[in-house]
C-alpha cells in the first residue's frame, strides 16, 4: 500500500499522499530517482588528501583523573570499613 497507516483512516490524507507521490514520479521521469542519487561534495577532497599524506591523527592519551584529598579520604575510609566488616 502506498499510503501506509492512513489507508483505512483518512481519505483526504490518502489522497494527499498519492498526489505527492505522483508529483515526485512526474518530476523524476527520465532521470535518476532521488532515492538512488549519490551526492559528492568536491570540498571533501581536501581532508582526504591531507589524511592520505599525513595519516590518521593519533588519539590523545586520556587525562589523569583528579581526586581531591577529601574524596581520597572518603574512599580510604570506606575501604577500611569494608575490610573491617569482611574480617
Amino acid at each position: 500500500s502506498i499510503a501506509g497507516m492512513n489507508e483505512l483512516g483518512n481519505p483526504d490524507a490518502n489522497y494527499q499522499v498519492l498526489m505527492q507521490r505522483q508529483k515526485i514520479d512526474a518530476y523524476e521521469k527520465g532521470g535518476i530517482p532521488s532515492d538512488n542519487m549519490v551526492a559528492l561534495n568536491p570540498l571533501i577532497i581536501i581532508p582526504i588528501v591531507y589524511t592520505l599524506a599525513k595519516g590518521l591523527p593519533h588519539t590523545p592519551e586520556p587525562p589523569t583523573p583528579y581526586i581531591s584529598s577529601k574524596e581520597l579520604k572518603e574512599i580510604l575510609k570506606s575501604r577500611r570499613s569494608l575490610s573491617d566488616t569482611i574480617r
